[in-house]
């Protein structure tokens, strides 16, 4: 938010380094990126190793054994270094002058073992009956271990040591080791292809489980039945009725189960109590679904799931009597359902040329049923965007702020109509400056609301793929309908006035100023997230060997392509990109779910994942990709 006016190449007064760093005369707050960027040295070095091995044994034809092994290493460091006589008090005001240094490492390593005895067998009048079961033992072991240590007042400019820090420097560790077994029965058993179940049981332990809870159990028992092979229906190929109802873990985090304590300067002081009957959280699901293909061009395929989470692990507050701060309980309930469809469809399919189109479709809600502990606010964890609510008896992803009113009818008790209009914005505000936009409240002064639902109405996706001899062609448009974006960009940008809407409007500019609302949530900043992407478009020639000479004696075939990706977006929200981020959303049904060490880790706030609370606060687009792909068949 710097005026285009300053020039950030020159050199500083103080020493003549490049870049100076108070380059701002306006606005004495503002630092020189560049300054900081040409400075403070950060370095990140990874390393992985990963690797398996399996063996394969038949002891009889309806018997098999096999056992695996894999193996996945990891080391990180990472290095910031501050030089000594750092002008600028940005990133660390602490650092300016004297300089700074941190060194961190980290390993882990991760040894999964698996051993399955696999039995197979069909029987009866032409072998109509077909049999197989699975006993399987896994063994998963986890051990990880970090060390950072950081410090300022560098005593010699330009060495990158520890042992180059004058104060007494900062030292922190941390070590987890995580074992666990499982042991499966895997049946599966069909008659003549269309009677169909499939049954597991499962039972767990680990050591992330409280030790009067070391064990658990989960099963899934699934069936089928396909209706066309009892049953001639015209037109129709395959008609397949599903059910299924299953059990599955979510497993607490390696701190939950113990007696914690925060450390500062070789001072403990009591964080969390331990919970010894800490269990995993439990998802029952049930799924009905059916499979049809019909008129030998379409497919179609439809799901009904029915999911409730329980035994929710949420951290409890508790009296100040017990002298720890809380502690990590099974608390809570979320119920979820999920509709899904999809429709293939063949348009044209013949020897040189085929038309293929598809579409999916889904739908989904979550709802708090049941919540043991005080409703909270949570978020991602940055600045002012606490504001997501976790309520029993609300949707999961709510929003709560101010909200502002547009009509005259929703105006507060006691407030004249007469002293109030709807500005050219479509905001109340007062009449004599229409300078002061007006939120509600209501008859019990409550003045916060619902002011959003992250929840989509829906989302689908259309693929297309035409081929015509040895070219193909394919492109995927993904489409979101509804879901509310908090875009705390354009909040920061009223606040200055800086947003193009302030600076070209014949509202009032202290108008904005007021819906910025001192950085506290507000409607006036949240959006419909529809939109429509090109998610992916692509164009490939095949190239068969017979066609490429004497290269065609070592080479089956060359595939040559173009990938675009992420190349347009159509949609009304105003920020940069309706898509906050494009990692994967992380499961809604866990309402602790966190990042480690990163945005959201919040032990007041739980829940603040940043993938799923998404709040729109100067994040980077989604990357356009352009790729070319060449694939060799030898």
């Amino acid at each position: 938010m710097t005026e285009p006016i300053h020039d950030m190449l020159a050199p500083n007064e103080e020493d003549g380094s490049p870049y100076n760093y108070d380059f701002d005369t306006i606005d004495g707050n503002n630092r020189n990126p560049l300054y900081s960027l040409a400075n403070n040295d950060r370095e990140e070095r990874r390393n992985r190793v990963l690797g398996n091995v399996a063996l394969d044994y038949k002891v009889m034809p309806w018997l098999t054994l096999n056992g695996s092994y894999s193996y996945d290493y990891e080391n990180n460091t990472f290095e910031n270094y501050i030089p000594k006589g750092f002008l600028s008090d940005n990133p660390d005001g602490q650092a300016k002058d004297i300089g700074f240094i941190q060194r961190s490492n980290f390993n882990g390593r991760a040894q999964n073992i698996r051993f399955n005895a696999l039995f197979s067998e069909t029987f009866g009048v032409d072998d109509a009956f077909n049999f197989n079961f699975r006993l399987s033992y896994l063994n998963e072991r986890y051990k990880s271990a970090f060390n950072n240590a950081e410090g300022y007042n560098l005593a010699v400019g330009g060495i990158r040591s520890l042992d180059n820090i004058k104060d007494r420097p900062a030292l922190a560790s941390e070590s987890q080791t995580i074992i666990s077994d499982s042991y499966f029965a895997i049946a599966d058993f069909d008659y003549k292809g269309k009677y169909i179940f499939s049954g597991v049981v499962r039972r767990e332990g680990s050591s992330l489980f409280g030790p009067d809870t070391r064990w658990a159990n989960y099963f899934r028992a699934s069936l089928a039945y396909r209706l066309t092979e009892d049953l001639e229906i015209p037109g129709v190929q395959e008609l397949k009725l599903r059910a299924s109802y299953g059990t599955a873990g979510i497993r607490p985090s390696y701190e939950m189960r113990f007696e914690t304590f925060t450390l500062r300067n070789g001072a403990a002081t009591k964080s969390t109590i331990g919970n010894n009957e800490l269990k995993p959280a439990k998802t029952g699901e049930l799924e009905l679904g059916l499979n049809i293909d019909f008129l030998d061009r379409f497919s179609f395929e439809f799901n009904y799931v029915k999911a409730v989470t329980d035994d929710q692990i949420l951290r409890v507050p508790l009296s100040a009597a017990t002298g720890f701060g809380a502690q990590w309980r099974n608390a809570g309930e979320i119920e979820g359902t999920t509709l899904e469809a999809s429709l293939n469809y063949d348009i044209i399919k013949n020897e040189n040329f085929s038309w293929n189109m598809g579409i999916v479709w889904d739908k989904s809600e979550q709802k708090i049923t049941r919540l043991d502990v005080p409703s909270y606010l949570t978020g991602p964890g940055t600045q002012n965007t606490t504001f997501f609510r976790v309520e029993e008896g609300q949707n999961f992803g709510i929003m709560y702020g101010s909200d502002f009113i547009r009509s005259l009818s929703d105006l507060p008790s006691g407030l004249d109509p007469n002293n109030y209009l709807v500005n050219g914005e479509g905001y109340v505000v007062d009449a004599a400056t229409g300078s002061t936009p007006v939120a509600r409240v209501d008859d019990e002064g409550n003045a916060f609301f619902v002011i959003g639902d992250i929840t989509p109405d829906f989302r689908a996706a259309i693929n297309t793929t035409l081929k015509y001899k040895n070219f193909s062609f394919y492109t995927l448009f993904d489409w979101k309908q509804g879901g509310d974006i908090y875009n705390r960009t354009n909040q920061w940008l009223y606040r200055d006035t800086r947003h193009a809407v302030s600076a070209n409007s014949q509202v009032p500019a202290s108008f904005y100023a007021g819906l910025y609302n001192t950085g506290n949530p507000s409607s006036g900043f949240v959006e419909d997230g529809s939109f429509v992407k090109l998610r992916e478009l692509s164009l490939y020639y095949t190239l068969d060997g017979e066609n490429m000479g004497n290269i065609g004696n070592f080479i089956e075939s060359m595939r040559i392509g173009f990938i675009g990706r992420n190349l347009i977006t159509w949609s009304d929200y105003t920020g940069f990109d309706p898509e906050i981020t494009n990692q994967a959303e992380a499961s809604r049904s866990d309402l602790t779910s966190r990042d480690t060490n990163g945005l959201g880790n919040d032990v007041n706030t739980p829940g603040g994942d940043p993938n799923v609370f998404k709040v729109d606060n100067f994040p980077y687009p989604t990357t356009k990709s352009y790729s070319f792909s060449v694939q060799l068949n030898f």
